[in-house]
C-alpha cells in the first residue's frame, strides 16, 4: 500500500493528453473533434475534495 501511496503523491507522468476523434459532450461542455484534453495527474491526486487530509 505504500508503494500506490507514493505514486498518489509522486507520480510518474503528472499529466495525461487526449484528443477527441469525433465530438463529444461531457455533461453541459461540447467537445469537437480535434480539441486536445489535458488532465493535471498531480492536481487530482493532491485535491483535499478527493482525498481529505491525506491530499497534503
Amino acid at each position: 500500500m505504500i508503494l500506490y501511496e507514493v505514486l498518489r503523491l509522486y507520480p510518474p507522468a503528472i499529466a495525461l493528453s487526449r484528443t477527441a476523434h469525433k465530438d463529444v459532450k461531457l455533461g453541459s461542455i461540447s467537445l469537437p473533434v480535434g480539441v486536445q484534453l489535458i488532465l493535471s495527474v498531480i492536481l487530482v491526486h493532491h485535491d483535499v475534495e478527493l482525498w481529505g487530509d491525506d491530499a497534503k
